[in-house]
């Protein structure tokens, strides 16, 4: 059992992603490995359809890729309808939904670990793995991996997909400005996921 995050999901759907050419192979082994089963939730949904549609996503993904508003607009708009129909409507994609339990627990792991950069979303990954056991998590975010290591939010028995040490050897690769940013990430500055540019390519780097 895989528990999908949102970094993922873009990082799959999004050729100008900068970990794309990871990130789809990858998925498209995992969909058709009939003894895995993915997870995400109602909260990852939401995030993915408010990312892609947000002006300032999409303004720096222009200015970075060189393509033009009218791409960059239709681009995200198929990435919108086509990982709304994946994770609603595939039975390979079990779409999780939040209670007033998921919502309470993860308020508290927000609250009590500060120092992590983890937004509310990405803490209820975290209680929707502990409620139904799932061990593993999907995602870019470097900062997961940092959590899982150092066992915050009692996550010890967590991994991420990629491994923590592989995906900073994959941070090596990409561009400075990236790799600074997951090292802010490790220093616990929590910002809006909006404001995020950690999967926009540079210009040298876009496809």
């Amino acid at each position: 059992m895989i528990f999908v995050d949102t970094s993922a999901w873009i990082a799959f759907a999004n050729e100008l992603d900068i970990f794309h050419e990871h990130a789809n192979p990858l998925m498209r082994d995992l969909i058709k490995d009939s003894s895995v089963q993915l997870f995400t939730s109602d909260i990852i949904l939401g995030e993915i359809l408010d990312l892609v549609s947000h002006d300032t996503y999409r303004k720096r993904l222009m200015n970075k890729s060189g393509l033009s508003e009218g791409d960059i607009k239709h681009k995200c708009e198929t990435i919108r309808e086509m990982l709304d129909r994946m994770i609603q409507d595939s039975a390979k994609a079990e779409l999780l939904h939040a209670d007033e339990e998921i919502i309470a627990n993860t308020k508290i792991l927000y609250r009590d670990n500060p120092q992590i950069y983890l937004n509310f979303s990405d803490w209820s990954n975290i209680s929707f793995m502990k409620r139904y056991n799932i061990k593993k998590l999907f995602t870019y975010e470097k900062s997961f991996g940092y959590t899982f290591n150092k066992g915050f939010g009692d996550t010890t028995e967590f991994e991420t997909i990629p491994r923590y040490d592989e995906l900073k050897n994959l941070i090596k690769s990409i561009p400075l400005e990236y790799q600074e940013k997951q090292t802010e990430q490790e220093g616990g500055t929590k910002k809006n996921k909006t404001d995020d540019t950690s999967h926009i390519p540079t210009q040298t780097s876009a496809k």
